[in-house]
């Protein structure tokens, strides 16, 4: 799901701002190199590089450094910086779990501990976006009761950490994100309509979509009771 997600992202970047730079980073485990081969032929026919990771430092050095071995600002970061970043992977209060449930998932983790290591200087400030589709990213902690919902403190979330850390501005959701049109709606499967939704195949036991999502990522309905929308994130001191 996360993958053809991924995908979609850059096809639409592709369309939409085609004349900047477009990468798609994968954190490898769990995917087989038949998947992993597939996954960069799709970024490759949409204008992009897949970068493959194997930790969330190898992360934070690529977007500091567009090197996954180096962790400081680089000049090609410099002369390349990031406008759009969307994220898709598992997420909990306080953490995006690229790992989730895998054996690497401690070293897969993003969160208060290492998102200080993302460097402002590969952003553009607010005019950068950070777009977090991890579950509960804008949840932070204490709840509290405001008009017909229940919000958690946002100012201790994730999405405020790292809207602090890059100096962008971050939109992130405060509930649990729903993948489930990933692949098309029930009737666009089983009956083509409104439309058919797009092919896909099975590599290794995964379904893949050379094209990338059918739909986006939407808010989910849990828990119940809290604002289900996204929501901003500005830097602050």
């Amino acid at each position: 799901m996360f993958a053809n997600q991924g995908i979609r992202a850059i096809k639409e970047m592709s369309k939409n701002s085609p004349n900047e730079s477009r990468s798609m980073i994968i954190f490898t485990e769990g995917y087989t190199d038949d998947q992993l081969s597939a996954i960069e032929k799709s970024v490759k026919s949409y204008g992009g590089t897949l970068v493959k990771v194997n930790s969330s430092e190898e992360f934070t050095n690529y977007v500091n450094s567009k090197s996954s071995s180096g962790g400081e600002l680089s000049g090609a970061r410099e002369n390349d910086k990031i406008t759009t970043m969307e994220i898709y992977s598992h997420g909990l209060p306080g953490s995006i779990e690229f790992g989730y449930e895998g054996k690497s998932e401690s070293k897969y983790k993003l969160d208060a501990s290492n998102v200080s290591n993302l460097n402002p200087g590969a952003f553009n400030g607010t005019n950068s976006t950070i777009y977090s589709y991890a579950c509960r990213t804008g949840t932070g902690s204490n709840i509290n009761f405001i008009g017909p919902t229940f919000m958690m403190k946002t100012s201790k979330s994730l999405a405020q950490k790292l809207a602090n850390a890059t100096g962008a501005h971050v939109v992130a959701f405060p509930v649990r994100t729903d993948y489930q049109f990933t692949l098309g709606t029930w009737s666009e499967r089983r009956f083509s309509f409104p439309r058919a939704a797009p092919a896909n195949y099975l590599i290794d036991g995964g379904a893949f979509m050379p094209t990338g999502a059918a739909h986006p990522v939407t808010a989910g309905g849990s828990p119940f009771g809290f604002y289900s929308g996204e929501m901003n994130f500005y830097p602050k001191n």
